[in-house]
């Protein structure tokens, strides 16, 4: 939901001026609404029928980053991944951690 509100913000701000861009914008709420519905859809029928009758999938875990990068990047975003998870056994324990950042398309 948050990239929809993004690139709604993108699209409305360079409409005039570069329409090619919010075209682009748009594009991608279209693609991401869409997902993002057919998530809830799938969530309220777990609501309703129960957790017994759900074909349930574990959340998303370290091996799943670089698909949620690869998302990112279909949506415009450049995404540099580095992930440590650590050697410990306490970071086995500890949830990984990543970063993230957002490049404006000249750097």
């Amino acid at each position: 939901m948050s990239l929809i509100a993004v690139k709604a913000g993108v699209a409305v701000h360079v409409a005039e001026a570069r329409p090619e861009e919010a075209l682009d914008a748009l594009r991608v709420i279209e693609t991401t609404s869409r997902g993002t519905l057919a998530e809830m859809r799938h969530l309220l029928g777990v609501l309703r029928t129960g957790a017994a009758d759900a074909d349930l999938t574990p959340s998303p875990g370290l091996a799943d980053l670089t698909g949620l990068a690869e998302r990112a990047a279909m949506a415009g975003v450049h995404v540099d991944l580095d992930v440590d998870a650590g050697s410990s056994p306490r970071a086995s324990r500890s949830p990984p951690t990543a970063s993230s950042r957002k490049r404006s398309p000249t750097s």
